[in-house]
């Protein structure tokens, strides 16, 4: 059975939308996408502007403007509670491997805990947070704002 389009999202297609928050075009979404993600992750033209159609078609995201061959898209409710939802089956499977690991008595392979905590903050689009343990205890935490 082919599974329903869009009902989980690719991590170029999550970052595209979590790119969309803020009005953007798609330029601007290819730069923020590797600074997001500490270049992690990357999206070629190819897959960015076939990805904003389907999302356009969806309803996902709508365009708020043209300038010459320049185009701006933002997030439209749909595509926010799209976004939310991975988001969640995200932390989900986080939770799992957690709590598998838990049960069994071992410690997760990572040698670091991401957290799942997004929040967002007026006008600055979304703050990821991840913390992990340093030498003597301690916790180092990073902000990443775009």
């Amino acid at each position: 059975m082919p599974r329903e389009k869009f009902k989980t999202l690719t991590e170029q297609m999550y970052y595209i939308l979590l790119c969309l928050s803020r009005e953007c075009c798609g330029m601007d979404i290819m730069d923020q996408i590797p600074r997001m993600t500490g270049g992690r992750v990357k999206v070629g033209s190819g897959t960015l502007y076939n990805l904003l159609e389907q999302f356009l078609a969806e309803g996902m995201i709508r365009q708020t403007r043209a300038e010459g061959r320049r185009r701006s898209y933002i997030l439209t409710p749909l595509g926010r509670q799209a976004l939310e939802e991975e988001y969640q089956r995200l932390c989900a499977q986080a939770a799992d491997y957690r709590r598998i690991f838990a049960e069994e008595g071992d410690q997760p392979l990572m040698q670091y805990s991401a957290r799942c905590s997004l929040t967002s903050a007026s006008n600055m689009g979304f703050i990821w947070s991840r913390s992990r343990p340093m030498a003597g205890g301690r916790i180092w935490k990073s902000r990443t704002t775009f």
